[in-house]
């Protein structure tokens, strides 16, 4: 049984390509989508059934690809594929540090597009096993595993992640000292998905929105030289400032309540 495919790409002719592609493979189309705006408003109002997304990187609108995958797993957890034109390491890192399936730079030949579809269904399937199997498992907690073992953590405990590169350090309110897991920020958000306490704030940081204080439009107190911003986020049991940068602010601010 063929999957359903959603496109978004703001290239015409590109994506009506794409979908007489996938069409004549057997795949149903969903869409396409020329920015990533339209395509959630579509998502989330209606029932729409979604196996794996194909999403350019530089599409036209506030969002580029990669937020949108992440605004559309909040929605449906999907494997996805990157199309971009640009093949360097800034492009490929920032694919990387999403987590997500794989992308392909344009052109790309039909055995290429084949392969990319069939690593994503696989993953697909991957995530449907190990979601059944997580039904009945602890949503508390997450556990890390250790030199001689296992311990578990609280999710209400965890402070803030930061990223750095294929490492993520974990502040909480129960150790004195991060924990170091394994997995870039990307993968780590999508393990932390079944909670919906984590929200990303800038590239380098994911915080628990239950922990927010105060958001301080303020440079002092950086925490963090790889980071630009003009708002810093003042988060419980730390005197750091954890940076909010304009990509990630409207995301946190619908997670937030205001009188």
């Amino acid at each position: 049984m063929k999957s359903n495919v959603l496109i978004v790409e703001d290239i015409g002719l590109v994506a009506l390509d794409l979908a007489d592609r996938l069409a004549s493979w057997g795949y149903t189309v969903v869409g396409p989508f020329a920015n990533g705006e339209k395509c959630l408003k579509e998502i989330k109002g209606k029932d729409t059934k979604i196996d794996l997304a194909i999403l350019d990187i530089e599409i036209e609108g506030n969002i580029d690809g990669i937020e949108l995958a992440y605004q559309l797993n909040r929605v449906r957890q999907v494997p996805i594929i990157y199309l971009t034109k640009k093949e360097d390491e800034h492009t490929l890192e920032k694919v990387l540090q999403s987590g997500f399936s794989s992308y392909l730079c344009k052109p790309f030949r039909n055995n290429e597009l084949k392969a990319a579809l069939h690593q994503a269904i696989k993953n697909r399937d991957q995530f449907t096993i190990n979601h059944l199997e997580t039904k009945n498992i602890l949503i508390d907690r997450v556990f890390v595993r250790n030199g001689t073992g296992v311990y578990h953590i609280l999710i209400n405990n965890i402070i803030y992640i930061q990223s750095n590169g294929e490492t993520s350090r974990l502040v909480t309110a129960e150790k004195k000292k991060p924990i170091t897991v394994s997995g870039n920020l990307g993968k780590i958000l999508t393990k932390l998905s079944f909670s919906k306490k984590f929200v990303r704030t800038s590239r380098f940081y994911v915080v628990n929105v239950d922990k927010i204080q105060r958001i301080n439009a303020s440079e002092e107190n950086k925490i963090d030289d790889r980071e630009s911003s003009k708002r810093f986020l003042r988060i419980e049991s730390s005197e750091e400032l954890i940076p909010l940068s304009e990509k990630y602010r409207g995301e946190l601010l619908k997670r937030l309540k205001f009188l």
